[in-house]
């Protein structure tokens, strides 16, 4: 590589917005933004922050720390749902009802209700990844 056309990096940002790019800057001025995860180039004058571009590609990133959130996620909605025995709302809502009146200590009814608005919750914010992502 020469000296005319190496590159140097450096990560830009505005406080308070959450950057996913680097700018790499060549020697003659121009400046590529690519996403520091996956190393994606970016449309020419894209801003390091605060950027509709830079907020779409981070919903699709596959190497964005996110997925490894949201595969949690899915996991730990799989294993409750196993436990209670419930998917959708009505049947949750349902569930509750009843764990609210069983005979159980009230250890089991807390983990139970818990476990029911964990699931009616993340319930809400899978619906709404799967739809930015269309």
């Amino acid at each position: 590589m020469t000296e005319d056309n190496k590159k140097v990096k450096s990560v830009e940002g505005k406080s308070g917005t959450a950057s996913a790019g680097s700018v790499s800057s060549d020697l003659l001025g121009s400046r590529v933004l690519t996403c520091v995860y996956c190393g994606h180039e970016y449309p020419d004058g894209t801003p390091s922050w605060n950027s509709q571009a830079l907020t779409d590609h981070i919903k699709i990133c596959e190497k964005h720390p996110m997925r490894q959130a949201e595969a949690k996620i899915k996991k730990l909605r799989a294993a409750l749902i196993g436990l209670i025995g419930a998917v959708d709302k009505a049947e949750l809502e349902k569930m509750e009802a009843l764990i609210r009146i069983a005979p159980v200590p009230d250890i089991d009814k807390t983990a139970g209700i818990n476990a029911i608005q964990a699931l009616l919750d993340t319930a809400s914010q899978q619906s709404n990844r799967r739809k930015s992502r269309l």
